[in-house]
């Protein structure tokens, strides 16, 4: 008999290869920054519409504080953006709270400290409710 619990841990294995597969393509130089965009582009829906995973939002988030190894960070900004709004429309308010809180001491961290400033901003912006906030990322 399968084990339901195995089918769920798989599917977040081949999710959270898939996720990191699109953030290493936006990664390579011959990636533009449209390209960039559209593969990053299905995330906010794709998160909001599966049974969350800790793990698979682990690694947007990861990618995230990571971000000065990307050629597009701002991209990476409107994408959490984007995936927060749309997980908090889905009703996941709370964990985008704690994403947040967790994903704080990682962006701090970031050298030279204009990129922690940058990203702590963003970060702290996108789960703002706010719909004045979203001319930051236009």
């Amino acid at each position: 008999m399968i084990d339901s619990s195995s089918i769920i841990s798989s599917s977040d294995n081949i999710l959270i290869e898939l996720v990191g597969e699109l953030y290493e393509r936006t990664k390579q130089s011959s990636t533009l920054p449209y390209e960039a965009l559209l593969l990053l582009r299905p995330l906010p829906l794709l998160l909001a519409h599966i049974d969350l995973s800790d793990r698979l939002m682990n690694k947007m988030v990861l990618e995230f504080a990571a971000s000065t190894q990307q050629l597009y960070p701002q991209i990476l900004a409107y994408t959490v953006f984007a995936v927060f709004h749309a997980l908090i429309n889905a009703h996941y308010s709370a964990k985008v709270n704690e994403w947040t809180l967790l994903s704080m001491t990682s962006i701090a961290q970031r050298k030279p400290i204009r990129m922690a400033i940058w990203g702590l901003t963003c970060l702290m912006l996108s789960p703002c409710p706010s719909q004045g906030v979203e001319w930051v990322w236009v």
